[in-house]
């Protein structure tokens, strides 16, 4: 939120989001309801103090901030992880709401994947694959 952010008292502004689901889980059926999310945004952000956009900026930060933290607990945890040092958020049990509904993003690759035979036909056109397999230089 913006400079009147300590008007706001954390824990109550995400009770009251909580009392709204289809503003933050896909699954719920009002949460393609573009004008009752504006009107709900509009009615939290007046119940602190704030605009609308502002409220729907506050959580949106709140969320983000659970996902970075989680996936740092999520890293952390993982079998050879060296031990990390990480400071508590006093408000991560409190939006703990959200862990079902917040997924890693799946990533690609921005080059295609080749194979072996394509490789070696560009290393050197003259050489045929026969012979640079093998030459013992790539594996087969």
């Amino acid at each position: 939120m913006s400079e009147k952010e300590n008007t706001c008292v954390p824990e109550e502004f995400i009770a009251k989001i909580m009392e709204y689901p289809f503003l933050y889980n896909i699954k719920q059926s009002m949460f393609k309801d573009a004008k009752k999310k504006e009107r709900i945004w509009n009615e939290i952000g007046e119940n602190f103090n704030h605009t609308g956009e502002e409220a729907k900026q506050y959580f949106k930060s709140l969320k983000k901030k659970f996902g970075r933290i989680k996936k740092q607990r999520e890293k952390a945890t993982k079998s050879g992880a060296g031990a990390l040092k990480q400071k508590d958020w006093e408000l991560y049990q409190l939006i703990q709401f959200l862990e079902e509904l917040i997924r890693p993003k799946k990533t690609s690759c921005s080059f295609e994947t080749k194979r072996k035979e394509e490789i070696l036909i560009e290393i050197d056109p003259q050489v045929s694959n026969e012979e640079m397999l093998s030459s013992g230089i790539f594996p087969r």
